[in-house]
């Protein structure tokens, strides 16, 4: 048996109606928070097109009312399996606006659990740093990098490893400080910690928003606006390569 599901959130963002909607509506506003690049054709009946390390996920526009509303959707699967997204975009006075959505869906997998789990771990994670984004770098165009590498040991190993690297004593806070020059990441001084679950680890730093997670993959996505793709990749290499 599968499971359907339905899931509701809610952000307060500083920002307006229209730079919310270029960030959930448009290519380069997705590409500074949401996963893996993205290509829009807007409208309604339109699509959007994500793609995350050769692996791409198409959604057909449901309904689109700029500034408003937003809904979309992936094709049902042979088993029935679908995932469908809206946002409902609400000004306030003031430069803050409420971002609503609802996720709902089916997954078809008899063991629904895991796959349920990393997708309401994931999206919480997004939320979360859309709203990063629209705080601190929106309407900035990101470089988006994706690395993963094998992890011998799981989640375990690679929290362990994390923390060593970044100098983290303990189990990290949001608001740590993180000494990245002392960390050998190159031409990056400084960052703070701005995201903590069992699943994810976020950092924000002058020029970009870098999140790390996996179990026996290694995995660091990192939106870059303006800091150097090759130095974080030399480092991520360098930290769990070997």
């Amino acid at each position: 048996m599968g499971r359907e599901f339905e899931e509701h959130g809610e952000l307060v963002v500083p920002a307006t109606p229209e730079q919310v909607w270029d960030a959930i509506a448009t290519g380069p506003g997705l590409d500074g928070w949401f996963m893996g690049r993205n290509e829009v054709r807007p409208g309604p009946g339109g699509s959007i097109r994500t793609d995350l390390g050769g692996y791409a996920q198409d959604f057909t526009v449901t309904a689109w009312e700029p500034a408003e509303r937003l809904a979309i959707r992936t094709p049902t699967g042979d088993d029935g399996s679908f995932f469908a997204l809206e946002w409902l975009i609400e000004g306030r006075d003031g430069a803050a606006t409420v971002v609503r959505s609802v996720a709902h869906g089916f997954i078809g997998k008899a063991d629904w659990e895991d796959e349920y789990e990393a997708m309401t771990s994931g999206g919480a994670m997004y939320a979360h740093t859309l709203v990063e984004y629209l705080t601190h770098f929106r309407g900035r165009a990101a470089r988006l990098l994706f690395v993963q590498l094998p992890q011998p040991g799981g989640r375990p190993a690679l929290w362990a490893r994390l923390r060593a690297e970044l100098g983290l004593a303990g189990t990290p806070a949001v608001g740590d400080a993180v000494d990245l020059a002392a960390a050998g990441v190159p031409g990056v001084t400084a960052g703070v910690v701005d995201y903590v679950t069992p699943s994810f680890l976020g950092l924000r730093t002058a020029g970009g928003l870098h999140r790390f997670f996996g179990d026996e993959l290694a995995c660091s996505e990192h939106r870059l606006f303006g800091e150097d793709a090759a130095g974080w990749e030399a480092w991520f290499r360098r930290a769990f390569g070997g």
